[in-house]
């Protein structure tokens, strides 16, 4: 693996499993159209994300535009933890999401372009750190576009890009990112990848709450695109079958 693509990643492992949940259509796109696609981090809900590319920023007393470097990043956010109750109530408020997995090698090795003379430029993937409020307002007070683009690369930028607030700590996060170097979309809120799901997704887990019925529908036309790894539906809600004995 190339040093240029490993330095790229940040605080992971290739081998980490990471997780992430789909509407049922966008999994059904994933599938058959083999694209993957990222979005610009304004459109993400917490306010506090990509902090310090949304500040004002000044040079002495004079406001600097930054606007096209903010437009220029985008990212998908994935997570570590495999399932839980929050993830499923706030990722599929319809109850037919979709939660796929698959590796940070795999995304990434996937995603990174070998061929680009930019790649380094423009792909990153990294976990999520953490922080309290104050502190990233802190950070984003002692930062300087000097600080950030130092060494000529966008690591530090994209790092700034993976922090969030404490409050999240439970999403355990990992962000893929881009960066449009090369301004091929410019005005586009959202940029797609070849990404072929039938080879990359290793699980393919239905929300708890879909019919089965559904489920086994669904994962027949899954299968039709060619996907042969594990596919099931989510057993999280399922009443467990208790035992008494009432001759005790």
């Amino acid at each position: 693996m190339p040093h240029e693509m490993t330095a790229n990643v940040f605080d992971l492992d290739m081998d980490t499993k990471i997780y992430r949940v789909f509407p049922l259509v966008r999994v059904l796109d994933l599938f058959e159209n083999s694209r993957n696609v990222l979005v610009r981090p304004k459109l993400w809900d917490d306010p506090f994300e990509n902090f310090f590319l949304s500040a004002q920023a000044f040079s002495g007393t004079s406001p600097i535009d930054i606007n096209g470097i903010k437009e220029s990043w985008y990212g998908q956010c994935w997570t570590t933890l495999a399932e839980s109750d929050a993830m499923w109530r706030i990722y599929s408020p319809s109850k037919e999401g979709v939660c796929v997995g698959t590796t940070v090698g795999k995304l990434f090795g996937s995603f990174y372009d070998e061929t680009s003379s930019t790649s380094a430029l423009k792909m990153f993937i990294g976990r999520v750190v953490y922080k309290e409020k104050n502190d990233t307002v802190s950070m984003a007070k002692d930062l300087s576009f000097m600080d950030l683009a130092g060494g000529g690369t966008n690591n530090r930028f994209a790092r700034t890009l993976l922090v969030k607030r404490s409050e999240f700590e439970h999403e355990r996060e990992v962000r893929i990112l881009f960066c449009d170097v090369d301004k091929e979309h410019l005005g586009d809120d959202t940029v797609s990848f070849d990404f072929n799901a039938a080879n990359l997704i290793e699980s393919v887990l239905f929300d708890p709450r879909l019919d089965m019925r559904i489920v086994a529908a669904l994962s027949s036309v899954i299968a039709n695109f060619g996907y042969t790894n594990d596919i099931d539906r989510s057993h999280l809600y399922d009443a467990p079958r208790l035992i008494i004995n009432l001759n005790r």
